[in-house]
């Protein structure tokens, strides 16, 4: 019976044996991972469908055969030796592999490989179990190549003051300059000890209020580095919350916005300075869109116009220029580039009033709007002030040109920069015509300064210089005056030439008068004396007529009284040359003037020049000065006789003339109808 029972207890262990066995053959085959059975010399001797569909393999194709089929050889040598000498030593061996499939393709692989040992502890086979972890790696892969391009680094850390790291990329150390395992659980230092004091109390309640709301966190603060530098970074996280509701940790993002400060530092300095050149500026500043619309505007601008800023903001261009349509304004908002344009427009105020005012513009885009700056000059008192000038300018120029004396402005080589008409006309030039050339050679027609000329003088002593030189058969004066800079240097002079021919033959006048009256006088006194010498003579001759009866005694008495008559007549002539007197006016008859003055002629002037007269019987009388008239016929007849150095005849004729109009014209006096004396040589 015992037998019998034992037999039976065998049956079901067997009956046991075979269903674990079973069941461990269907788990196998089955299996997600791939299982590779080998023996001690690593040939295949089974394989489960997992690994076909992963490898691409049949069983059939790989049976019999060395798993190194399946290398790709990304792995060294040194490493299929560290695990086959693991395995045969009796040990698991636990690693990743990067294998190639039938088709070429690499795949991932998580790999257990352990001995099969038999009762004996000795390795009979050994059993790989693999799990295709490609995806995984490829997420692992492309999850490590995102951290280590991005910009900062990520991390997870706990909410404590350390702000204990967990985990950090590798970026960690461009950031910091402190590696992960320098940061990580605070092993040299904590990222807390790198936020700069100052900071570190408003990153702390910003991250807690977060994270008491349940919400992300954003923050920008400075960090100092191992280098010593300070840093601004930018921080984005949240808390990780257990399904409990407890904090389990915060995870984040720091990135580095140094230059991003720098760069709105520095733009905020700039629209700073921008907006002080504004508001600085005595010109008003406005900027339109293309459309023509006010989007900015200085407080100049606004004043310029009346309005407030406020309602500056609301305007277009068309709105207070008076002097463009809305259409034409509207075209040259769209058609103005970079390069610009000034012009001269009127603006209209907000009380009506017109202001003048010069513009530039030009325009820029910004994306692609197109903005357009004017700067705009109120000109209305320069354009009053250059109205003034130019009336004032006119004047002078009348006033300089109307000047009778020659004026020329000249610079330090006697170069001629302006002059004014009498110049001109000194010079025989149009307009232009002397301007950069030398003074003497348009004034003097030389090829050389003159020598004389002032202008040398007024150089050396710096104050006003003259001259009188004889140009031709004219004299001038030419007064230099000096014109000094603001530092009292010589940079030029102002030449004033006036013609003194006038003057010059005046002065010869009064000289041969004086010289005349000397003359006068000298002949008073000759006269006198003579007069005194035929005195007697006159008085003896009628005495002597009456005491001589001899007719030929009587005869030269008579011829001595004619001859003493005839001296008294030229001491009387003398005497009135002499004496002169104020103007009388009176009927006198120019027969016996002319008479007298023959006698004196005859007397006086040379035997080459023959003298005649011829006096109408019916001569009529004229009012005048005997004086004068005497005097102008006596000038006449003495420039005739200088007129005729070799001797001639001079005849002196007195008749009565009826004036008309041909006759006026040819005398150059007088009116047709009227009587004169008229007298020519």
């Amino acid at each position: 019976m015992e037998s019998n029972g034992g037999n039976k207890n065998h049956t079901r262990m067997s009956n046991g044996a075979r269903l674990n066995l079973h069941v461990l053959e269907a788990a196998i085959e089955q299996a997600g991972e791939a299982i590779v059975v080998t023996d001690v010399q690593g040939t295949i001797q089974y394989v489960n469908p997992a690994f076909e569909r992963i490898t691409g393999y049949s069983r059939t194709e790989v049976l019999g055969k060395n798993p190194r089929i399946l290398k790709s050889g990304v792995h060294s040598l040194e490493f299929y030796k560290g695990l086959w000498d693991t395995i045969t030593s009796g040990k698991i061996w636990t690693g990743y592999f990067v294998n190639r499939k039938k088709d070429g393709s690499l795949y991932y692989e998580q790999a257990t490989i352990a001995p099969i040992k038999d009762e004996a502890n000795q390795i009979t086979g050994f059993v790989a179990i693999k799990e295709d972890v490609t995806a995984f790696e490829e997420s692992r892969r492309r999850f490590t190549t995102l951290l280590s391009n991005l910009p900062g680094m990520v991390y997870r850390c706990r909410n404590d003051k350390e702000w204990t790291m967990e985990f950090v990329s590798e970026s960690v150390f461009e950031l910091t300059g402190y590696t992960p395992a320098e940061i990580i659980n605070n092993a040299r230092v904590s990222y807390s000890s790198l936020i700069l004091e100052e900071d570190r109390q408003m990153v702390w309640e910003t991250v807690q209020r977060a994270v008491w709301a349940r919400s992300a966190f954003q923050c920008i603060y400075r960090i100092r580095t191992a280098d010593g530098q300070i840093k601004w970074v930018f921080e984005h996280g949240c808390g990780v919350f257990a399904p409990t509701g407890e904090l389990v940790a915060l995870e984040g993002y720091i990135m580095d916005i140094t230059d991003y400060k720098r760069a709105q530092s520095a733009f905020e300095e700039e629209a700073i300075r921008r907006r002080l050149l504004m508001e600085g500026s005595r010109d008003g500043i406005v900027i339109l869109d293309g459309d023509g619309k006010v989007v900015e505007a200085n407080r100049r601008f606004a004043e310029m116009l009346g309005y407030t800023l406020e309602e500056v903001l609301s305007l277009y261009v068309w709105d207070f220029d008076a002097v463009w349509s809305k259409e034409e304004l509207a075209n040259r908002a769209r058609t103005v580039g970079p390069e610009g344009e000034s012009f001269v427009t009127r603006h209209r105020r907000k009380d009506g009033t017109l202001i003048d005012v010069e513009v530039n513009t030009n325009a820029v885009w910004i994306g692609d709007r197109k903005y357009i700056l004017c700067i705009c000059r109120d000109i209305t008192e320069k354009k009053r002030v250059l109205e003034e000038l130019e009336r004032l300018a006119s004047e002078w120029q009348i006033t300089f040109d109307a000047t009778k004396d020659a004026i020329i402005l000249m610079d330090v080589k006697r170069r001629i920069l302006r002059y004014n008409k009498a110049a001109e006309l000194l010079c025989k030039s149009s307009a232009n015509g002397i301007t950069g050339r030398h003074c003497w050679e348009v004034v003097h027609g030389c090829a050389e300064p003159v020598r004389g000329c002032p202008f040398e003088r007024a150089r050396e002593a710096k104050l006003r210089q003259s001259a009188e030189l004889l140009v031709g058969d004219s004299w001038y004066e030419i007064i230099v005056d000096p014109v000094l800079d603001g530092r009292g240097e010589f940079v030029g002079a102002v030449e004033i030439i006036s013609d003194i021919s006038e003057r010059k033959r005046l002065e010869a006048q009064l000289l041969r008068a004086q010289r005349l009256e000397a003359l006068g006088a000298l002949a008073a006194g000759i006269a006198h004396d003579l007069n005194n010498v035929l005195t007697p003579i006159l008085m003896a001759a009628p005495l002597l007529k009456d005491a001589i009866s001899n007719p030929e005694l009587l005869g030269l008495v008579e011829t001595i009284q004619s001859c003493a008559e005839r001296g008294a007549g030229v001491v009387k002539q003398l005497l009135t040359f002499a004496r002169g007197r104020p103007n009388v006016l009176a009927p006198i008859n120019v027969t016996y003037l002319v008479k007298d003055i023959y006698m004196l002629l005859k007397e006086t002037f040379p035997r080459n020049i023959q003298t005649e007269v011829v006096c109408s019987n019916d001569v009529w009388p004229i009012k005048a000065d005997a004086s004068q008239v005497h005097q102008a016929i006596l000038n006449l007849c003495v420039n005739a006789r200088d007129a005729m150095p070799n001797g001639g005849k001079l005849r002196i004729e007195v008749a009565n003339e009826q004036i008309d109009e041909m006759f006026a014209a040819s005398v150059g006096r007088g009116e047709s109808g009227k009587l004169c004396a008229h007298w020519c040589d």
